[in-house]
């Protein structure tokens, strides 16, 4: 050892824990922040020297990981690079002779793509499972099936909280070892903030509270911030009002050398604005307070757009967890929250997986390469949703990397070998197959790690200025070199060979505009983008803000396209429709050109085929049925009625005979002129106009022996009631309401006064016999003294005859 290193609380139970590993395929270890399990535990299975292959320890963030790696390297006394060395995202630090490796678990994934039987590891060290990010459940999950080929494979899944429950049931019986480890004093403040103070009022009281206390002891200031934007406005705002402390931030964004700042050594107090990246993992030396702002963001998969994007949410109860003991690994500690213990309370208990919340592209494509097609079988620790394991599948699909029975393509393979999300892997080959690699790897690295460019416009320009960054130069280098390309000067590169770039990755991102500063995206989503940009015709979002599902999303990085890229791209699809010119009453046939669902032109053919113009008209009219109520509608009310009582006269039958009549008369302007009523009963098959006579009769005998024609007018619309217009004289002695349709519909009576007006709308005659009637003879005998007006109803005769002619 390096010196004389201070007793760790997981010192005890090393023994256990290596003889455990060493014993059992899988095993479990829960044991507090600040134990350090992170590194003692990798450094006692190293020294321990049961195992022939390499030791690789997982951690979820590049930071974490070069960290822990610089620490165990520094307590044995060897530069990093020798026995124990990292890896993490375009960063190698390490040859062959390096035993012990600490890496990001998407290189681990990028491993088993490479060799599935990880021929060279005989152990994989998970760390921090708690947190439950996607990658590491799919390493656990190959993992798994990893070890029904590879019995010599050791797992040990390590996190300060776990429930061997869920582990239990997904790989049987397992070893469980929980450290106990008495924490330093914690006390912890909350500061219940005014309902309309922001961030900065905030972060502020809770900095003059941590100085005003009395025990405080001047140790460093460990700020969690929700993101970047929060991060710049408090060192922005605040570190004047706090001096000389020494203001840092900390996030995934900044490059190694400004985030390995952290750990220099310093004579002043600092403090540390971060994100969530210092949630676990790491122990940030010196700190021994923490502010926690109680929010954060995290990824979420929105399917209204097929992204993912950062969302604003409040943190659970094991964040703020987990926030509290970053200031009390190494001694004892304080805690401002920027919350009331009631809101504490209200906090969800766990952070949701990110299986559960983001894209699964990049996720299934590695499955699929090292699983096989059958995705049904793979033994997911949590399966996803079924809706967002086809979206994934859709999308690999689009760019070309797997087939309809997903397997990869020659595309999807190299895709695969790029530590890059599906899309820009697919940009990237996509340089190196139109002969600008330079410009495909750079394309890919700027929108694989830039995040605070404010611009809208994305275009060459934009390009070259960030092409200059440090970190970009050595991811870009990286990636040429994973397609063993070399570098060269991309200064002669056109918007013609950075377009069919983009699109190879975001061809589901293509914009019409529609307006200043609108358009519609593939998917039919609205789109707002800065008016002032150039963007005459279409235009390529590749960031999107997004907001509402139900609003227009934002478009940050838009690069111009123009319509001769598309044409060249060979995706267009072309398409003769008919469609139906309402105003004109012609149906005319156009060509539209679609980019996937999205119309991108329209040329008008001439007139549509006369069956098709026949079949659209027949539809249009079925749709108005006022337009049959005023040109046929007593035919058109026998057939309603018909429609209403038999399941074999359907929607299809009628089109069918319209379609006949349209067939001769293909425009709207001539179905307007023609005797509707004549040229539908012409063309009603003989079974349909017996049904009619059975069903809906056209005339029906009433009591007094006079044939009346119902009135189907009002039986176009539900309840589809026929009309029977008669004098009440002629219903004497009648019970009930007279029916058709075989007695399934009564009829809509309009008992008729001598002058032909309605005295009485009923359907319940008997009613009107024994009650309404004699209110109207009173009212009407006086009136007509010719027409018979008898005191008993039920036992006088019908007629249709006044008195005087009866005598």
């Amino acid at each position: 050892m390096n010196g004389q290193t201070p007793a760790l609380p997981i010192d005890p139970y090393l023994t256990r824990i290596v003889e455990t590993v060493v014993e059992h395929p899988f095993s479990l270890l829960s044991a507090p922040p600040g134990s350090g399990k992170s590194s003692a535990v990798p450094l006692a299975l190293l020294n321990a020297g049961h195992f022939a292959q390499s030791i690789w320890l997982l951690q979820p963030r590049r930071l974490a990981a070069r960290a822990c790696a610089r620490w165990m390297a520094t307590q044995t006394g060897e530069p990093l690079g020798n026995r124990i060395g990292s890896q993490v995202r375009f960063e190698r630090v390490g040859n062959h002779h390096t035993k012990l490796w600490v890496v990001t678990e998407g290189i681990l994934l990028r491993r088993l793509s490479q060799d599935p039987l990880l021929s060279d590891i005989s152990c994989v060290l998970l760390d921090e499972f708690h947190e439950r990010s996607l990658e590491s459940d799919l390493v656990l999950a190959m993992l798994r099936e990893l070890s029904q080929v590879r019995d010599d494979l050791r797992v040990l899944i390590m996190s300060a909280t776990l429930d061997p429950e869920p582990f239990e049931r997904y790989l049987g019986p397992i070893p469980h070892i929980q450290v106990d480890h008495r924490p330093y004093p914690l006390h912890i403040t909350h500061l219940n903030p005014q309902p309309r103070s922001t961030w900065l009022d905030n972060l502020e009281q809770a900095l003059l509270t941590c100085q005003n206390d009395p025990l405080d002891d001047g140790s460093d200031i460990l700020v969690f911030a929700s993101g970047m934007a929060e991060i710049r406005q408090a060192i922005q705002h605040l570190s004047g009002r706090f001096k000389p402390w020494q203001w840092l931030p900390l996030h995934g964004s900044l490059s190694p050398q400004e985030q390995d700042a952290i750990y220099e050594g310093h004579h002043q107090r600092r403090v540390i604005v971060s994100t969530n990246l210092a949630e676990t993992s790491l122990t940030v030396p010196g700190i021994g307070v923490v502010i926690d702002g109680g929010y954060h963001k995290v990824a979420r998969f929105h399917p209204g757009s097929g992204l993912d994007h950062l969302q604003t949410e409040r943190i659970s109860q094991a964040n703020a967890i987990q926030r509290a003991g970053r200031a009390a690994r190494t001694g004892p500690g304080r805690v401002y929250r920027m919350y009331s213990a009631q809101q504490f309370h209200l906090f969800a208990p766990h952070p949701s997986p990110e299986i559960e919340r983001v894209d699964l592209a990049a996720a299934l494509l590695q499955v699929l390469e090292f699983h096989g097609s059958n995705l049904e079988n793979f033994p997911f620790f949590q399966s996803p949703h079924q809706p967002r394991i086809q979206a994934g599948l859709r999308l690999l699909e689009e760019l070309e990397a797997i087939d309809l029975d997903r397997h990869l393509t020659s595309l999807g393979q190299k895709m695969n070998r790029l530590p890059l999300h599906p899309r820009l892997a697919a940009c990237c080959v996509a340089g190196q197959r139109i002969g600008t690699p330079e410009l495909g790897a750079l394309f890919a690295s700027v929108l694989a790690e830039v995040r605070n460019v404010e611009e809208d416009l994305f275009d060459l320009d934009l390009l070259r200025s960030l092409s200059q960054r440090t970190n970009l130069k050595k991811v870009k280098t990286q990636l040429l070199k994973s397609q063993g390309c070399n570098p060269h000067n991309p200064e002669n590169a056109s918007v013609d060979q950075l377009v069919p770039i983009a699109l190879a990755g975001f061809s589901d991102r293509l914009v019409r505009v529609t307006g200043r500063g609108q358009g519609v995206m593939v998917g039919n989503r609205g789109v707002i983008f800065r008016s002032d940009l150039p963007i005459n015709s279409f235009g390529l979002v590749l960031r999107v803000l997004e907001t509402d599902h139900r609003q227009a999303a934002r478009a940050q990085w838009i690069l111009p396209i123009p319509v001769e890229a598309l044409v060249a791209h060979g995706k267009l699809e072309r398409k003769l429709v008919s469609e139906l010119d309402v105003e004109r009453g012609l149906v005319v046939q156009t060509e539209k050109t679609y980019w996937h669902d999205l119309q991108v032109n329209e040329r008008l053919v001439g007139p549509a085929p006369r069956d098709q113009a026949a079949q659209l008209l027949s539809q249009h009219l079925l749709n108005q049925p006022d337009f049959f109520a005023r040109n046929a509608g007593q035919l058109w009310g026998r057939l309603q009625v018909l429609k209403s009582v038999e399941e074999m006269v359907d929607l299809d039958t009628l089109a069918s005979v319209l379609q006949i009549v349209c067939q001769a008369y293909p425009d709207l302007n001539q179905l307007a002129r023609i005797d509707w009523d004549k040229e539908l009963r012409a063309h009603l098959d003989w079974t349909l106009r017996q049904k009619l006579e059975q069903v809906a009769p056209e005339f029906l005998q009433v009591p007094s022996g006079h044939t009346i024609r119902l009135d189907y007018q009002a039986a176009i619309a539900p309840p589809h009631l026929p009309v029977l217009a008669v004098k009440l004289q002629e219903m004497f002695g009648l019970a009930e309401t007279p029916r058709i349709a075989m007695g399934r519909t009564p009829v809509l009576l309009h008992l008729l006064a001598p002058n032909g007006r309605p005295v009485q709308v009923t359907q319940d005659l008997t009613n009107f016999w024994n009650q309404t009637y004699f209110e109207v003879r009173k009212e009407l005998r006086m009136r007509y003294p010719k027409h018979p007006w008898p005191d008993d109803p039920w036992n006088a005769p019908p007629t249709r005859k006044t008195q005087r002619r009866s005598h």
